[in-house]
């Protein structure tokens, strides 16, 4: 999800994309949401100059990607593991480098990044794949 904060402030606390399509509602945030794979720099690049013109810039950058598989860890083949870990991981970092360069341009900018609690290897949640690409994003 990208937003664009006609008021300039700062964005509300629990941002999500409900509370900035209300926000939208009400005048000042323009949301967008968009369904995504971003796991090249040309992709990225592309995503974030489409929301750069419908937007004019981008102020909010909220990444909530990700992709999951019922295995367990015998199971992991390498296709399974690359294919978790071009979303979860690569994705996310290159979609965050696409739209940060937009962001510098403009002196400002967030970036929020969702996780899960797959990432914090509980039991019955994830893999060994998921939860390797989801742990570095949470604050332990």
């Amino acid at each position: 999800m990208a937003a664009r904060d006609t008021r300039r402030g700062s964005a509300p606390a629990g941002i999500h994309e409900i509370g900035v399509a209300r926000a939208g509602a009400r005048g000042g945030w323009k949301p967008s949401s968009t369904r995504t794979n971003t796991p090249s720099i040309a992709r990225a690049g592309a995503w974030s100059q489409k929301a750069v013109e419908a937007f004019g810039r981008i102020d909010i950058l909220m990444n909530n990607a990700g992709v999951n598989k019922q295995l367990n860890f015998f199971e992991v083949t390498e296709r399974d593991w690359d294919w978790i870990h071009s979303i979860n991981t690569k994705g996310l970092f290159f979609c965050m480098q696409a739209v940060a360069r937009e962001m510098a341009k403009n002196n400002y900018g967030k970036i929020i990044n969702l996780a899960s609690i797959g990432g914090k290897g509980v039991r019955g949640t994830s893999n060994v794949a998921y939860a390797g690409s989801k742990g570095p994003r949470q604050n332990h």
